[in-house]
């Protein structure tokens, strides 16, 4: 989407969880961590979305996605970075835990 939005042409490959290509050799050559998304551009790789997402907004100047005064640029990373505090934790404490009784 922040491609499309940045207009920023790219060649989207479907990655089959199920059938697991993001085991394949030629997909952890990119990403050993095996995870998805995935985004290259030369001999760059980033394989965190929110870390892609602000690459792009800084690289192509998109002050609207990613601001350049930091007090609201540090908003916008608190908002991008939420789910890895509280939602996290709710889903570590919360969901998972009925599943590791069985």
């Amino acid at each position: 989407m922040v491609l499309e939005k940045l207009k920023v042409p790219y060649e989207h490959t479907l990655v089959s969880i199920p059938k697991g290509e993001q085991m394949k050799p030629e997909f952890l050559k990119l990403n050993p961590q095996h995870t998805i998304p995935v985004y290259k551009e030369g001999d760059l790789v980033l394989n965190e979305s929110r870390a892609i997402l602000a690459y792009l907004a800084t690289v192509h100047r998109d002050e609207e996605l990613y601001p350049r005064d930091p007090k609201v640029r540090a908003m916008v990373d608190c908002r991008l970075y939420f789910d890895q505090g509280l939602l996290q934790k709710l889903f570590a404490y919360g969901v998972r835990k009925p599943f590791r009784q069985y």
